[in-house]
């Protein structure tokens, strides 16, 4: 209990194709999106017609980490 939880969005994509909130959630400063793919439990999906985005670099590495440790989705 106690936690800070925050919400940030990137300026140009604030809702995808279907009408969903897309973002970064943060608690106590940890990106959760970040956390979720480095253990994981979640796939960085890129479009490639869109300008690089805030936290690409660090969700990149954190699915290479993943894939090499075969933790989560990339178990096989």
């Amino acid at each position: 209990m106690g936690k800070e939880i925050s919400f940030e969005q990137e300026a140009n994509y604030k809702v995808d194709k279907f009408g969903r909130e897309l973002g970064y959630v943060f608690i106590d400063g940890v990106n959760v999106n970040i956390e979720l793919v480095r253990n994981g439990l979640a796939r960085v999906v890129l479009y490639e017609k869109r300008a690089k985005i805030k936290y690409q670099d660090e969700l990149l590495s954190a699915e290479k980490i993943a894939k090499e440790k075969k933790l989560g989705v990339w178990k096989k």
